[in-house]
């Protein structure tokens, strides 16, 4: 730390706004501390009140930092004046000095509008803490029970709502602007002004205050609602560094997020949007979308056993765990409406659709939409990824675009799930007009699907690895079982 030498000065009380006024136009404009001082010699009861100023050195100055304390006795009953509309980083140490002191300041105001409150205490203790005798009654009274927030009641159904404390020393975002008041009588000596070292000072601290409003709420982005925010987001990906982990496989660490990514644009490819429209015609195209999406998923699993990373291996084998118990429930649903359709060809099956269909493959259709879900890792089956848990899981040690590929990875899967979903559970292109909007339908319920996946990210909280578990084995398996096996029947009965 570096010393300041201090100019000390003692202030009458009514000259305590003027002279810290007068201080700031003399160019010590940067705000340090204010506190009071108990002072055991003095003869009447009350406080010192000090405040510590600093002016920054000029540029291309010889002279370094300069301190001033300002000293004020303010006795019992009497109030001092508020030099918040100068220094806003003072709204917190005058309120500490009433809460603690009881010295009140008259014009406080601050950024919560609350101002200044007394603090609430337990029954048994009167004064204010920081006074001798608040201190002789706190210990000869019973143990502390537990103290609560200024404003804050014990009756929490009446009681206001906890204050914001901004922290010491730290200016609001607003704090610096050339509206800001506080301005400087006329015929002061020196201009009233901050130095020019002290605008970079006071960006930085509101920087760090939170005076970002953040992406979202960005100029450019906010006339678009929102949009533009996935545009700037690809330019921060593509201009991040590619990093590689000294220790990992680096081999397979820079191929993990493409064997993530690619599977799921094979798989979109043989998808059908209308009779005969589809990126590929293969006959068995419904087992190919189940191979293509689990290749998929083993791309997770790549990346966390090659990044070298205890997190990242972690949620590796828990996304392995979760890729094993929640195949196999999609594998059975999907065998039991090709079993329905007689084929293994998409588009056949699409066409054979019936209405009724939507009862009768209604319990394959639900364990399908979980399964495909948490196969996707997608919350509320997000165990492998758990920020909370394991930072980012086995994307921990991702920078750059090889991050961005997986999340590509993940929204291409809920793509792949949706029309895949419509195609085989709600007839694709089936719907009035169907002629010449077939490909809109599809779409239309591919998209209401994709909603549904994102809804499941908002309303439930993600579940534990155990519950993910007996969720796949003790559920969706057995329904999935249940409706083969009802499907093998109807279609033997000829239903």
């Amino acid at each position: 730390m570096i010393a300041v030498p201090d100019e000390l000065e003692t202030v009458d009380v009514g000259e305590w706004h003027a002279r810290v006024e007068r201080a700031h136009c003399d160019g010590f404009a940067m705000f340090d501390w204010l506190t009071a001082v108990d002072r055991m010699d003095s003869g009447t009861p009350g406080f010192d009140v000090v405040v510590r100023l600093i002016a920054l050195p000029e540029v291309n100055s010889a002279t370094g930092l300069r301190g001033i304390r300002l000293t004020a006795r303010v006795a019992d009953g009497q109030s001092l004046a508020s030099i918040t509309d100068l220094y806003a980083g003072a709204a917190w140490h005058e309120r500490e000095t009433f809460e603690m002191f009881g010295v009140f300041f008259d014009g406080f105001a601050d950024h919560t509008d609350l101002g200044l409150r007394p603090l609430l205490l337990p029954d048994g203790f009167e004064g204010t803490p920081l006074r001798k005798s608040f201190q002789l009654a706190a210990r000869a009274s019973k143990t502390w029970p537990g103290g609560k927030e200024p404003g804050e009641g014990h009756d929490t159904a009446k009681s206001p709502s906890r204050r914001r404390v901004q922290a010491p020393g730290v200016p609001p975002p607003e704090w610096g602007r050339d509206d800001a008041g506080g301005g400087c009588p006329a015929g002061g000596e020196r201009a009233c002004r901050l130095p020019r070292a002290a605008p970079a000072r006071r960006s930085d601290r509101a920087q760090t205050h939170g005076a970002h409003a953040g992406p979202p709420r960005a100029d450019v982005c906010r006339g678009l609602h929102g949009w533009a925010q996935l545009v700037a987001d690809g330019a921060k990906f593509v201009q991040k560094e590619d990093i590689v982990p000294a220790a990992a496989d680096k081999r397979l660490f820079r191929l993990a997020p493409a064997i993530a990514l690619i599977p799921y644009l094979v798989a979109l490819a043989v998808v059908p949007i209308a009779p005969g429209v589809a990126g590929l015609d293969v006959p068995a195209s419904a087992i190919l979308v189940l191979v293509a999406t689990g290749v998929g998923a083993l791309g997770t699993l790549i990346a966390g056993w090659a990044s070298a990373n205890k997190y990242a291996l972690i949620g590796a084998l828990r996304a392995a765990a979760q890729l094993i118990s929640y195949e196999l429930p999609i594998v059975l649903a999907v065998a039991s409406v090709c079993l329905a359709g007689g084929s293994l060809s998409l588009p056949t099956i699409t066409e054979r659709w019936q209405p009724h269909w939507l009862l009768w493959q209604l319990p394959g259709a639900i364990v399908f939409l979980v399964a495909a879900v948490a196969e996707l890792q997608r919350p509320p089956f997000d165990t492998p990824v758990a920020d909370a848990e394991l930072v980012m899981g086995p994307w921990t040690e991702y920078t750059g675009l090889r991050f961005a590929f997986f999340l590509l990875a993940e929204y291409a899967g809920i793509v792949v799930l949706s029309l895949l979903f419509a195609a085989l559970w709600l007839g694709g292109w089936h719907g009035p007009f169907s002629e010449h909007l077939g490909w809109v339908w599809t779409l239309l319920k591919g998209f209401a699907v994709a909603i549904l996946v994102i809804w499941m990210r908002v309303a439930w909280p993600r579940v534990r690895a155990d519950q993910l578990q007996r969720l796949a084995w003790l559920w969706l398996v057995p329904l999935a079982l249940l409706q083969l096996a009802l499907t093998g029947v109807a279609v033997v009965m000829g239903w």
